[in-house]
């Protein structure tokens, strides 16, 4: 991830270092993301099936029992 930014790895652990020592804290996060070709497998479906494959649903009471189905 370093490199697609174009930054040293060194440099990034010097700056996790430095958050650490500053603030005495350890956060760590990564967000999710769904890769390209996926992306790309779930848009060639719903082509495919000529509409919008997902089920979309407002409550989670919802989407509960449409799973439990």
């Amino acid at each position: 991830m370093a490199s697609e930014l174009g930054v040293p790895l060194t440099t990034v652990v010097n700056s996790y270092l430095r958050q650490f020592i500053r603030e005495r804290k350890l956060v760590l996060e990564m967000e999710p993301r769904v890769k390209d070709s996926l992306m790309d497998k779930w848009h060639k479906i719903s082509l495919e099936a000529g509409r919008d494959v997902s089920k979309k649903f407002t409550k989670a009471d919802d989407l509960i029992t449409y799973l439990k189905i």
